[in-house]
């Protein structure tokens, strides 16, 4: 039977990166089904998550790029 792979999403903030190492390598050992994990960080995270994870397993993104909202109130204090 073939296996179907799938994406996941993953929200990460940079004071969670401990616990996320941690889970990274439960998902290597019995998660193989997965294609891609989306790392969704803060904007002021991003930098700093992004360097940590270079597994090609994982694309990092900012969420203001999947919420751009989020920029206005990060810029207006609401």
């Amino acid at each position: 039977m073939k296996s179907q792979q799938l994406d996941a999403v993953l929200p990460l903030t940079l004071k969670d990166y401990e616990r996320f190492a941690i889970l990274q390598k439960s998902l290597k050992t019995f998660c193989k089904d997965i294609r891609v994990c989306w790392i969704v960080t803060p904007d002021h995270d991003f930098a700093a998550i992004k360097a940590l994870i270079t597994d090609n397993g994982y694309c990092v993104i900012p969420e203001s790029s999947l919420v751009p909202e989020f920029k206005i109130f990060q810029t207006t204090g609401g």
